[in-house]
């Protein structure tokens, strides 16, 4: 809170100029301090030469070495395990409309690149206000987009709420993890029938009380859903939660 407070009154007060700097030193100071990469680098792995395995797109090789070389400690990133499975559903829906709200360490939108790409059809729009660098777009931004996504600079909300109704056949929800689950019915709306939807960290409720209540909203719907929230090895986080939903529409 302190430190949210503090930055609304940089960027109220100081030069933009200045502001930028200021911001750029710190982030430069908690790369290094960090274990792991804060952002995947899609330059680099973009330009990784891989051998295709037999009767395997290019496409789906590059995406499992993006995998097989994350580092999991991020604890901004998608669990390995969940990511395999949001991925594994894009191969097989072939959805043509897909929306990620939260781009975050940019590990699922470049996996979710792969897959659209491997599937030859589908296009995939990143929303991310860029709160965790201070409301300015890292260098991660313009590399996903250069890879082929559509990255928008916005609030989640915002975006979500001026979207068209059946907008989208699959989504996925990882942002503003105190407020997200207040425009529930958003989320619903701009998804087709049978669409599909995946809400991250819903079983934290002492840290995200809002998204933990998505599930028995969903259920009282009468939507069909799954939760995914168990861990069976110590070094993976799928209890924080991956609530899977097939949007099911009433005539």
């Amino acid at each position: 809170m302190v430190i949210s407070r503090l930055k609304r009154l940089a960027r109220d007060y100081l030069p933009r100029r200045i502001l930028i700097v200021l911001f750029k030193i710190n982030d430069a100071l908690v790369e290094r301090s960090l274990e792991y990469r804060r952002f995947v680098d899609a330059d680099n792995e973009s330009r990784a030469k891989s051998s295709a395995l037999p009767g395997v797109g290019n496409a789906l090789t590059r995406y499992f070495d993006l995998v097989l070389n994350f580092d999991h400690r991020n604890p901004v990133a998608i669990d390995c395990a969940h990511n395999i499975f949001v991925i594994g559903s894009v191969l097989s829906k072939k959805p043509r409309n897909l929306l990620e709200l939260g781009v975050g360490s940019g590990y699922l939108t470049l996996s979710l690149l792969h897959a659209i790409k491997y599937n030859g059809i589908g296009q995939l729009t990143s929303v991310d206000n860029w709160f965790d660098t201070h409301g300015l777009e890292p260098k991660v931004g313009s590399q996903l987009r250069a890879a082929g996504a559509n990255v928008v600079c916005s609030s989640e909300k915002d975006f979500v709420v001026n979207a068209p109704t059946d907008a989208y056949d699959f989504l996925i929800s990882d942002a503003d993890h105190h407020h997200s689950a207040e425009w529930l019915d958003q989320h619903l709306r701009i998804v087709e029938h049978n669409g599909f939807i995946f809400f991250h960290d819903t079983n934290q409720p002492g840290e995200f009380p809002g998204l933990a209540t998505i599930e028995a909203r969903v259920k009282e719907l009468g939507i069909p859903f799954y939760h995914f929230k168990e861990s069976s090895r110590p070094d993976e986080n799928c209890n924080r939660g991956l609530l899977f939903v097939i949007n099911k529409k009433r005539n």
